[in-house]
């Protein structure tokens, strides 16, 4: 496997001021539907209440590393 690149709190805090409108978001699902071969987006839930999880710096440092994929509404 490739030597990740490593996000810095700047990176982090850079895509949030160009990109994040708010704290909802989707993920990617990992793999693509069977049939189709589309990956889908899903909105994160929490526990057994499933309530939406807010993003967090933690996601985003994730994304930005490579680790998942996710979709914000961007700013204008």
């Amino acid at each position: 496997m490739a030597n990740r690149q490593q996000a810095t709190s700047t990176n982090v805090e850079d895509y949030w001021q160009l990109f994040v409108n708010r704290r909802a978001y989707v993920l990617q699902s990992k793999r693509p539907h069977p049939e189709s071969g589309r990956y889908c987006y899903f909105r994160p839930k929490a526990g057994k209440n499933g309530e939406p999880v807010s993003l967090t710096a933690t996601t985003v440092r994730r994304h930005l590393e490579g680790d998942l994929t996710l979709s914000v509404r961007a700013r204008r």
